[in-house]
Formats: structure tokens, C-alpha cells, sequence
């Protein structure tokens, strides 16, 4: 079946049924299935079930039990959402079907066009004796969906059962793997999707409800980036200027895809939204931005924006899973190559140390300043598991050798007749790929590292400090 999530959030400043008022303050409890893949906001108190097949998935929610259990009963409004995966007829038969089974057959109902989801679907509003009905069928990929809101007509309230049909969102999953990291987010069907860089983005469609709403997703950008700046550059990437367009007062502390995030609102001259981001050492950043024009954000807005961020999933690679590359993240190409001491090696021969894959050559200026810095953390390292494979490609063994000998250094060094900066797409230097214990790449240095650098990649990657 499909993986589906379903979004319901409750979001309405009065129930004229209830003997109390209820606010968005009061949407604290998130509910799912085991998996995690249907969810429904319901306000604290309110029950909430969950049904499932080969091929439906039906979420209650109601005042109470009782209420939920008695689909016919008068009462306060109950709300069902089913998803069936295989057609069930013609639309005039699923709308018969569905009234006769909550005893309002054959009865005469109003039809008009409606957004469900952000796409066009059929409402229908009927009553019958004291009993009020309210059923939304719209159908995407031979799959339908329907919307049944059903209750007394005394204590029906139009206002709540519009806010709860426009908070229902549909979410089939997009996986996306930028800078090697296993990140997937779910967004509303029938969005346009667009990768650049490392984010990717969706818009809403032109004709929905979310009409000019876009959504921006990225993880696992460069560890180096923590705590310099990077939701002020995320921000800014969209146009958004942090310091006089962002409400520090909004800032509050949340998750994204399980992770310790703050999450912020802004208003810039065009656009209002939300930008949620994650700062951790261990990998970067991750960053969920939501934005729509200005004066059209609703709390159908807000029900969008949560459920995508529950739907967020981010993991580090694992040695198996990382695919080949050469960013940050990825699984390092192994090679072999012969020292000039007349030993040869592979990459995978380092297995479990910390490997320093540097690109240099004796005239280079930049190698030459950053020399004495690798030479001194290799020097207090090089007993705990540091390794660094000097390569080189432009000068022969002798001017190497006398290099070294002038420069007091003794990194081992690898000849290349070329073949390794092709591998590496070495195009400057120097440059330095560090290749962790577990054959990740950890870090890229284009151009020369500084001594702090390298002993934080030592302490983070390999004695775990």
C-alpha cells in the first residue's frame, strides 16, 4: 500500500458545542500508528482511532469514545477520514454508499467543487430530520479519499467542520540524499518539486488552498558551518534579512527529524513563514523554511508545516549504506597506491584509523604554509590511528626527498602518475580529503588547514573527544 501520512490539526478559537474553550494551545498531543506514517492533531481530550487494511486506512477522531463508536448517533460532530487505495466506483456510487452506511440514504444533497488536500475534489452538505452531514470525495492515483463530518444540527458548527476539512493534508514520501546524508520529508500531493544545491524545494499548486506556499528542505551541510551563521544564510538565501525581518521573540526550542532544533517566525516585505533548524557537530545542519505571501498564512498553514517536520527523517550514512562520492558524507573511492619507502597499501587497509588523503607539491606556496601544521599533529597523532598519505604527482623523488629533508618532515608520500587526482577530481591545491575510521569522508579542505582544524577532526572523528 502506498505510505501515506495523514495531517488532521484542530485548529479553531471556540467550540460553540463544548462546554469549554478550546485554543490552539491546546494541541499538544500527536498520535500515530506504530510506523509513524498516519498521524491526526486532535485537541487534548479528544479520541482519536486508527483503522487499517490491505487496502483502506481510516482515522476517527471524536469528543469521546462513546461518540466514536456510535457512527449514527446524534451528538456533537464526529469526523472520519478514510484513504482507499482501490477504487471503489464511480463518484455518484462511493457518495451513495457512504450516506446509506451512515443512515442518510436516499436523501437529497448539495454539490459544489472543493479543495481537499490541495486538489480539486466534490463536497457534499445534506441533513436529515436532526442530523447534519458533511461529505468531501476527491480521488488522486486511483486512490480515494473522503471526508465524512456527521452531527446534530444543534451543535453543529460550520466555521469548525471548514477548519478541520482544510487541515487534512496528504503526504506521500520523497526521499532525498544531499551531501550523503539519508534525509526524507514528506510533502502534500501533487506539489511541484525542485532540487538545487542542496535543498530541495516545493510549491504548492497554483489552484489549491496553499496557492504561493513554498517549502524548502535541507540536511547535512557542512559540518564546518555550525555556529557560523547558517539559518542567518538560509534565510538570506530566500531573500529573508534576519535581524530586522525575523521575530526573535517567537524563537522556540522543538525537534526536526529527532533532533534538537529552534524553530523561528519572520515577515519580510513579500512573504510570511516559519524556518526551523537544527545546528549538531555530529554532522551540520538541517533546515525546514515555509513561506507564503503575505497575509495568506492560515492555520490550515500551521497543520501543513507540522505535519511535514514529523515526517522528517535525517540519519547519518551508514559504512554500508553511504554511497561513493567525494563531499562530506559520502564513502571515500578506495585506491592503492606504493610509498616511497617501497611499501604499498590500499585505502581499505586503514580501516578504523583517521586518513589525511592530501594533494600537495613542493612549489606550492599554500603546501608549503601548511606543511609545519601537518607535520605537528601528525607527529602527537600518529600513534593513536592518524594517517596521512602525501600525494604527489608533480615532482620526482629526488626534489621530494630534498623538500623533506630541508623541511624536517616525515609524512609518508605517495607517488601518482595522475591517476589518484583524477580519481579525487583534484583541480587546486592543496587539497585534503579526511576519510573517518568508518571510510566516510568527514571533511574536504580546499586550500590549507589550520592546525585547530585538524586536531578537532582527530578529537571529533578518532579519539571520540
Amino acid at each position: 500500500m502506498r505510505r501515506l501520512m495523514l495531517s488532521l490539526l484542530l485548529v479553531v478559537p471556540l467550540f460553540i458545542f463544548a462546554p469549554m474553550t478550546r485554543s490552539a494551545s491546546d494541541l499538544k498531543q500527536l498520535l500515530s500508528s506504530d510506523d509513524g506514517l498516519i498521524s491526526m492533531r486532535v485537541p487534548e481530550g479528544w479520541y482519536l482511532s486508527t483503522e487499517s487494511s490491505d487496502t483502506r486506512v481510516l482515522l476517527i477522531a471524536a469528543s469521546d469514545a462513546g461518540r466514536a463508536a456510535d457512527w449514527q448517533a446524534e451528538g456533537e460532530p464526529l469526523f472520519h477520514l478514510y484513504v482507499d487505495t482501490i477504487p471503489d466506483g464511480e463518484l455518484n456510487s462511493l457518495l451513495q454508499s457512504t450516506l446509506k452506511t451512515y443512515g442518510f440514504g436516499g436523501i437529497t444533497v448539495d454539490a459544489a467543487p472543493v479543495h481537499l488536500t490541495g486538489m480539486t475534489g466534490t463536497q457534499f452538505d445534506g441533513q436529515i430530520d436532526s442530523r447534519q452531514i458533511r461529505l468531501v470525495i476527491t480521488n488522486f492515483n486511483d486512490q480515494w479519499i473522503r471526508f465524512v463530518a456527521v452531527g446534530d444540527k444543534s451543535s453543529w458548527d460550520s466555521p469548525f467542520v471548514d477548519e478541520v476539512q482544510a487541515s487534512i493534508v496528504i503526504l506521500p514520501q520523497i526521499a532525498v540524499t544531499p551531501r550523503g546524508w539519508s534525509a526524507s520529508i514528506r510533502a502534500p500531493q501533487g506539489w511541484e518539486e525542485s532540487g538545487f544545491s542542496s535543498f530541495v524545494q516545493w510549491k504548492a499548486p497554483a489552484d489549491g488552498v496553499f496557492e504561493g506556499m513554498e517549502v524548502w528542505f535541507q540536511a547535512g551541510l557542512r559540518a564546518d558551518l555550525v555556529g557560523n551563521g547558517e539559518p542567518v544564510f538560509v534565510l538570506q538565501s530566500l531573500g529573508i534579512m534576519y535581524a530586522t525581518q525575523v521575530d526573535q521573540n517567537t524563537a522556540e526550542s522543538g525537534y526536526l527529524g529527532g533532533l534538537s532544533a529552534t524553530r523561528v517566525q519572520f515577515e519580510s516585505f513579500t512573504h510570511t513563514g516559519v524556518a526551523i533548524n537544527v545546528e549538531n557537530p555530529d554532522f551540520g545542519t538541517a533546515n525546514l523554511v515555509a513561506r507564503a505571501p503575505l497575509g495568506t498564512w492560515t492555520p490550515a498553514h500551521d497543520a501543513l508545516v507540522e505535519a511535514m517536520v514529523a515526517s522528517v527523517q535525517i540519519s547519518p550514512p551508514t559504512a554500508d549504506a553511504a554511497p561513493v562520492g567525494l563531499r562530506t558524507g559520502y564513502r571515500a573511492p578506495d585506491f592503492e597506491g606504493s610509498i616511497t619507502d617501497g611499501s604499498t597499501f590500499a585505502l581499505a587497509d586503514y580501516a578504523g584509523q583517521l586518513v589525511f588523503v592530501h594533494f600537495w607539491f613542493v612549489n606550492c606556496p599554500y603546501c608549503q604554509e601548511e606543511w609545519p601544521h601537518v607535520q605537528a599533529v601528525y607527529s602527537e597523532y600518529r600513534n593513536e590511528g592518524m594517517v596521512v598519505l602525501a600525494i604527489n604527482a608533480i615532482d620526482s623523488p629526488d626534489a621530494i626527498e630534498r623538500y623533506f629533508a630541508s623541511s624536517g618532515l616525515d609524512v609518508p608520500v605517495v607517488l601518482d602518475d595522475g591517476t589518484l587526482h583524477e580519481l579525487f577530481n583534484v583541480s587546486a591545491f592543496p587539497t585534503t580529503f579526511v576519510v573517518g575510521p568508518d571510510g566516510i569522508i568527514v571533511s574536504v579542505a580546499r586550500g590549507p588547514m589550520s592546525e585547530n582544524n585538524m586536531r578537532y577532526l582527530v578529537e571529533q572523528y578518532l579519539l571520540g573527544d
